[in-house]
């Protein structure tokens, strides 16, 4: 018998004898007179047939079991014509900008991603033994893809990921037992489910140790967790026992956490990536009122009335929730101890699509009250980790309550319908700012600039007009050709977000026709609220404007040299941010280095963004209790500023409000930008 001959028959009696392993950690090549030892994967050591056979059949009812959930779930979510490799592809491009949303949050969003990233890692290790084990070697035993340095890095990886997940399992629970945030609610659930995941890993180490312990490889140090844990094992007697009892639960534990990715809060990492990605923006129309008139049917439905209203998007939005809180944190309305709470609003959807309940959304799961509360400020959108939409499903609401049912909770809608103004003043009083100022109206066939889109605050409020006047003015200074529709009436912004479908469509139709008559290169408005309707709504109505805020111009103007120098300012400002620039339109950068750009001024930011509380209607529908402009004020109050400085006249007006109900009038400045702009312009 020659060398190689002895020492297979060496290697094969040591492991049948010692150890009953079925696949060798290290292999055996002889070159000549050489003998080079490679490091290999090890499947299935130390457990006997049954246990193996105990294993797949646990595995298969675990997936007969999850199939069957998935099945439901989808029956429940009336999924149709799904393409799902394009809704993967664009949730994809999202995973980065979940996590920087988690990571506002720095301890919650560290444990999430500890979490997460050990999960990941670990199915892919776990498919790479399936695939190798199950697939490879049932072709051809000597057909492996872990040997050699590849299975010395996917050990090494592997530790590490285990570690990643076990701290952050660790994490989650102190928070859930120890510093209980006040918007988590502990169910048996959450405390369950993570028990589950963290028993997995720490066996999963135990289970290596003791391998380790077993064998003694020098390779194993690369499995660093389980070799410091095998240097407890060495003196143990019953290491086998011991490893197949481990084992057993170990292999329990897989077949019970599989389901959960369907019947427990571990349904949202699934869900992620086939939920349609729902932007604060993305509030379409629910019918065409053209296509109505056409076909003359008067007896339509508009608006969220019960679950059945809800497309298969929604469903799967909707049931992705996990009640995290995040949104709630964020809201103006809750904070102002109001009844809505967007986490509750999700929750109760939730729970009626789950049982099937077809009562009545508004009579049952929402009160009025609540959807009118909402200041449609899109914080809990942009704040969602997993992309949820609450405001879609109050402003449907909304739209229900109005079309359907007739229920207006302001005159501001009828001023609209009447007067063409919320305020509900005469058309004629619309054109009273401009007198005194060199303003023309747009002629057709004569080009400009711009067409400066007055908006019903500016052309009706006194303080807004204020600003009007402020932005004509920069406008003449920098010999911008700009013009005013003599037809301008309200954008429609107000009809939409209070409910009102049809009136908006209709406003929407005449305003098309208006546009279409001008030539001009671009709309600036000094409205937020105007500029996200005509930038985000109007566009599903076959017209696409070239429109900015007004902030966006004077930051375009000071980028291409039309505006130069300022004047020294030594004051202090705080920038609130409309919601409407903000959250709708990211306008976030252009307005700070505006403010950077006058010399001597200097920009200090609150700690949170709040809503004013005027956006959603909340400037037109009388509330009780705390008063959301109020608590904002306060923020902003403890910072000192000289100046509150905003790009919103619906904001100014909330600001001057409140401090008129603090009492503290000539404390502090409330400026637009435009008009700071316009102060120092030389």
């Amino acid at each position: 018998m020659n060398l190689s001959h002895q020492l297979h028959v060496l290697l094969i009696y040591k492991v049948n004898r010692a150890l009953s392993l079925q696949v060798n950690f290290i292999y055996f090549s002889i070159h000549e007179d050489s003998i080079i030892m490679i490091a290999q994967r090890e499947h299935f050591i130390m457990v006997p047939e049954w246990a193996i056979l105990v294993l797949y059949i646990s595995i298969i009812l675990s997936l007969i079991f999850t199939m069957y959930g998935i099945y439901h779930k989808f029956s429940i979510y009336g999924i149709r014509n799904f393409n799902f490799l394009s809704t993967l592809r664009r949730k994809t491009g999202f995973i980065l900008q979940s996590e920087l949303r988690l990571l506002r949050e720095r301890y919650g969003g560290l444990m999430h991603t500890l979490i997460v990233a050990g999960l990941v890692v670990l199915a892919i290790g776990t498919f790479l033994v399936f695939f190798e084990y199950d697939i490879l070697m049932k072709i051809n035993p000597n057909y492996r893809i872990l040997t050699g340095s590849i299975y010395l890095a996917y050990e090494f990886i592997l530790d590490l990921a285990g570690l990643l997940l076990i701290i952050g399992l660790v994490m989650a629970i102190t928070r859930r037992t120890i510093f209980k945030p006040s918007r988590l609610e502990n169910r048996v659930e959450d405390i369950v489910v993570l028990l589950l995941l963290l028993y997995g890993g720490l066996s999963g180490f135990i289970l290596e140790g003791l391998r380790i312990a077993a064998k003694g490889l020098q390779y194993n140090q690369l499995s660093f967790i389980g070799y410091i844990l095998s240097i407890a094992f060495l003196n143990i007697n019953g290491i086998a026992e011991m490893y197949l009892a481990i084992w057993i639960s170990h292999a329990i534990t897989l077949a019970v956490t599989l389901p959960l990715f369907i019947y427990s809060k571990l349904r949202h990492f699934p869900l992620f990536f086939i939920s349609p990605p729902y932007s604060v923006y993305e509030f379409k129309p629910s019918f065409s009122l053209n296509e109505v008139l056409k076909s003359k049917k008067i007896d339509f439905k508009v608006g969220l009335e019960s679950i059945d209203a809800l497309n298969w998007g929604q469903r799967v939005n909707i049931d992705a929730c996990v009640n995290c809180g995040r949104c709630r944190d964020v809201c103006p309305a809750y904070r102002a101890n109001k009844i809505l709470s967007p986490k509750a609003v999700i929750q109760k959807l939730r729970e009626f699509m789950a049982k099937n309940i077809c009562n009545a959304i508004t009579d049952s799961a929402l009160h009025e009250n609540e959807i009118w509360a909402c200041t449609t400020c899109g914080e809990c959108v942009v704040t969602c980790p997993i992309f949820i939409n609450p405001l879609n499903y109050i402003l449907e609401s909304r739209r229900y309550l109005v079309t359907n049912l007739g229920k207006v909770p302001t005159n501001a809608l009828f001023n609209i319908m009447v007067r063409g103004n919320p305020y509900g003043l005469p058309r004629s009083d619309r054109r009273n700012w401009m007198k005194d100022l060199n303003v023309s109206y747009a002629k057709e066939g004569e080009e400009v600039e711009v067409i400066l889109w007055v908006g019903c605050a500016g052309a009706y409020d006194s303080r807004a007009q204020k600003i009007a006047k402020s932005l004509v003015s920069l406008l003449n200074k920098l010999n911008i050709k700009f013009a005013v529709l003599r037809e301008e009436e309200c954008c429609g912004e107000l009809a939409r977000r209070l409910g009102d479908e049809i009136l908006f469509q209709e406003i929407v139709g005449r305003n098309i026709e208006i546009f279409r008559k001008y030539k001009f290169k671009q709309i600036v408005t000094l409205c937020p609220h105007c500029y996200n309707t005509f930038r985000n709504d109007y566009s599903d109505f076959n017209i696409k404007l070239n429109v900015k805020s007004h902030v966006e111009l004077i930051y375009d103007l000071i980028a291409n040299g039309r505006i130069k120098t300022f004047s020294p300012l030594n004051k202090t400002i705080v920038y609130h941010d409309p919601c409407y620039l903000r959250n709708y339109n990211g306008v976030l950068v252009e307005p700070r280095k505006i403010i950077k750009s006058i010399p001597e001024l200097k920009i200090v930011e609150t700690s949170k963004h709040f809503c004013c509380g005027g956006g959603g209607g909340g400037n037109w529908i009388e509330s009780e209790g705390v008063r959301i402009n109020v608590q904002r004020l306060e923020d902003i109050a403890m910072k000192n500023p000289d100046v509150i400085a905003t790009a919103c006249p619906y904001c100014v007006s909330m600001f001057e409000d409140a401090l008129k109900f603090k009492d503290l009038e000539g404390k502090f400045e409330v400026k637009d930008l435009c008009e700071i702009v316009c102060g120092v312009l030389r």
